[in-house]
């Protein structure tokens, strides 16, 4: 009996090993899909892998190999020879649905395979990307990252309209606001409310785009900087910073909190929207693995907890600092504080 317990016990470490090390294969076959354009062309209806390759110029043995790991991970389903969208890409892989991730997994795709440099980032300490990379240097990474950033915000990211009320505010900076999704929440949810965003300039060719969508180019204006050394201005109600802390190392925090203190009004406010580690630093599961991939990127950037952020306000000046926990669908948070 016990030799049989022994047995099960091992079969089920080796099985639940296997799962970890093998976790990739989804991962891949889910961002070569969607980067091969598979998932938008059986939008329009099953197809054959036969017909794919042709309309997508592909190769069709190789397709059809892809297309049946896609079915294996439960991505597509199979009926004769053609294949079809499952429920999950159907609502979140297809541009125009209000799900759509596809942005987020093309960065997904890229952070991929930097994590392959893991090894190397800990035994140095030193990232072995370059972070400029993604904020303009090089224009298509920047345009995933940024509009990765977009789909977030715009489907968790919506919840901070029932955390947050702006009603009483007329001017807000949205310091690092990136592809403005948070400025035209606000803009769009208090009309009162006039937002300039500021960023790199390369992020905010992206904005702008964003923002004339949105119809907003006369209440959310756009002003190109870098927050290390310009000027933020002055006179804001509001001052909010969403996940840009953790780009920076403790020192740099400091610094632009100071920054954020200079340009409110007496009496305005600091919000700051992040993904905050808990005392421990081993939970939530996402901030601690968003701390790893800043390890490769930044560098000095890493997740920090709750204490630590309002510690960087105290430390700029602010008072009555408070937090502000969102949904557990929600992986940020907001630590919210006054300039006095």
């Amino acid at each position: 009996m016990r030799a049989t317990t022994d047995r099960t016990h091992l079969a089920r470490a080796q099985i639940e090993a296997l799962g970890y090390a093998e976790g990739y294969f989804s991962s891949q076959i889910l961002f070569s899909a969607n980067e091969l354009g598979v998932f938008d062309a059986l939008a329009e209806g099953p197809r054959s892998a036969t017909a794919l390759a042709t309309s997508l110029d592909l190769d069709e043995d190789a397709l059809e190999r892809l297309l049946n790991g896609a079915v294996a991970v439960g991505l597509l389903a199979k009926t004769g020879d053609r294949y079809e969208n499952g429920w999950l890409v159907d609502t979140v892989m297809i541009p125009g649905h209000p799900g759509y991730l596809g942005n987020w997994m093309r960065l997904m795709a890229r952070w991929m395979r930097i994590w392959t440099d893991l090894n190397d980032v800990v035994r140095s300490g030193r990232p072995t990307h370059d972070a400029s990379r993604h904020l303009g240097a090089d224009p298509a990474f920047t345009r995933d990252f940024t509009l990765a950033m977009h789909d977030y915000a715009r489907l968790r990211g919506r919840e901070i309209l029932d955390f947050l009320d702006l009603s009483a505010s007329r001017s807000l900076l949205d310091l690092g606001g990136g592809p403005g999704t948070y400025s035209i929440m606000f803009a769009e949810a208090w009309p009162d409310l006039m937002i300039t965003l500021f960023d790199l300039p390369g992020v905010l060719a992206i904005a702008d785009e964003n923002i004339g969508e949105a119809g907003l180019d006369g209440r959310v204006l756009t002003v190109a900087g870098d927050y290390h050394a310009d000027d933020l201005g002055n006179d804001y109600d509001v001052v909010f910073i969403s996940d840009v802390l953790h780009q920076e190392d403790p020192t740099t925090c400091r610094a632009i909190l100071r920054k954020a203190f200079a340009a409110l009004k007496p009496g305005g406010r600091l919000v700051i929207q992040a993904m905050f580690l808990d005392e421990d630093r081993t939970s939530p599961r996402w901030p601690v693995m968003h701390s790893l991939i800043l390890l490769q990127f930044y560098g000095g950037g890493r997740a920090y907890t709750f204490g630590e952020t309002i510690g960087f306000a105290e430390q700029a000046g602010f008072v009555d600092c408070s937090i502000e926990r969102m949904s557990l669908l929600n992986v940020n948070s907001l630590v919210v504080a006054a300039r006095p």
